[in-house]
């Protein structure tokens, strides 16, 4: 009985020593990319960055069924790109990002990027109660601020709130002229993610200066 179950070891050894090399290529790293925001609006530009590419390989890059360009990874298998965020097709839209490995096409990958509009809606309550203000679209910085803007300048400017992520969206219930003192004329109320307004003057509107966060933008006239 002992002697049917000995099994000659050397064998197992070169089975051992063959199967390495399958399982060194096995281990290679699967290719990732992600953008480096969680949301953002028209136009403004989305960092992906990924890795686990070939090394020195060519990397070709699709929005959608739009190629949007190729790009080569470093020494090791990593890579950044730039590109312009689509319109959105609705308040927030997903869009997929694959990154094709021209060397090696099973490191190819995916993501999902959102793009939102910015808007504001007031809503006005009855009996002077002020206004249920929802913002959504402010895709940088953490607060949302009201600037008011008069004759080429900042009268008055306030913290509206937080910000919630993915997409910059807050609610808030107050009156929009609360400050004191308030002169007739005509306003431009702003409401921007930047404590700064830097105003800007045309023939049809005032507003603030728009580097990289978004805006939103109207005219009151106080009688």
């Amino acid at each position: 009985m002992v002697q049917n179950l000995s099994v000659p070891r050397l064998p197992l050894v070169f089975a051992t020593l063959a199967l390495a090399p399958a399982a060194v290529a096995l281990a290679a790293p699967r290719a990732h990319i992600a953008p480096t925001h969680t949301c953002y609006v028209r136009n403004q530009t989305v960092r992906l960055k990924g890795r686990g590419f070939s090394p020195g390989g060519e990397v070709f890059f699709r929005l959608g069924k739009k190629s949007l360009s190729r790009l080569f990874a470093q020494h090791d298998g990593t890579l950044t790109g730039d590109f312009d965020a689509p319109t959105p097709h609705s308040a927030t839209s997903a869009f997929t990002v694959k990154a094709r490995d021209r060397s090696d096409p099973s490191r190819s990958t995916s993501t999902r990027i959102r793009v939102a509009r910015t808007f504001i809606h007031l809503h006005r309550l009855a009996r002077n109660r002020g206004y249920v203000i929802r913002a959504h679209g402010f895709t940088t910085g953490h607060g949302l601020w009201v600037h008011y803007l008069r004759r080429g300048h900042v009268v008055h400017n306030t913290l509206l709130g937080r910000l919630r992520r993915p997409c910059g969206s807050l609610s808030r219930t107050r009156r929009l002229f609360a400050f004191r003192p308030l002169r007739r004329g005509r306003y431009w109320v702003v409401f921007d993610s930047d404590r700064r307004c830097q105003v800007v003057v045309t023939r049809r509107r005032q507003t603030c200066r728009r580097d990289h966060s978004p805006n939103f933008s109207f005219s009151a006239t106080i009688r």
